[in-house]
């Protein structure tokens, strides 16, 4: 009898140590997720410069190919797959994230984050429309033709994130914007899409 006691003991005491050492290790990887920030959030973001060089108030950063898979970015693309056309480019608004996600299709150099430039201008109703121009560089090599995704935050307080013209090597295109809240995604007109 005395050695049921000591067994059922040690299998007491040798569960309690696992269900310690569980609480443990849950608690330290806790901490690192608060030190350390998530591979999304640590993302480098270049400042924009306006036409006369001067630092805007948006920033931007390339998306890279591994980032497409992120659910909205995901299921906006398969949603834009069977719409593209050539003159479009396309801009997301991820609410949740009070960022914009700008889809070039079909280019046929690679723009790195230099070739854009973002400047503030005031239209004759007083309100600020944003105008984004993209350069393809000289030197640039030739590729096949490829999308391309950037991301774009606003740090401004005179644009309000309604007017958008964007120009890629001086042709104006047709800008298609949609948003994306919680795991829908509506069009501009505010008709959901998903």
């Amino acid at each position: 009898m005395e050695e049921k006691k000591s067994s059922s003991a040690g299998v007491g005491v040798m569960a309690l140590a696992v269900i310690a050492l569980f609480i443990a290790v849950k608690f330290l990887f806790g901490m690192m997720d608060a030190v350390m920030p998530s591979q999304w959030d640590a993302q480098v973001w270049d400042d924009m410069y306006d036409e006369k060089g001067n630092v805007s108030l948006i920033d931007l950063r390339m998306i890279p190919e591994e980032e497409f898979v992120h659910a909205d970015i995901r299921f906006w693309m398969e949603v834009l797959g069977q719409e593209t056309q050539e003159e479009q480019v396309f801009l997301l608004y991820r609410q949740e994230l009070n960022e914009y996600v700008l889809y070039l299709p079909d280019q046929d150099r690679t723009l790195k984050n230099r070739d854009l430039s973002a400047t503030e201008e005031m239209m004759p109703d007083g309100r600020v429309t944003l105008v984004l121009r993209a350069r393809t560089a000289e030197e640039s090599e030739m590729v096949v033709p490829e999308e391309q995704l950037f991301c774009i935050k606003s740090e401004s307080k005179d644009w309000d994130g309604q007017r958008v013209r964007i120009l890629v090597d001086g042709r104006e295109k047709d800008v298609v914007r949609m948003s994306a809240i919680g795991s829908n995604i509506y069009d501009e007109n505010g008709m959901k899409v998903s």
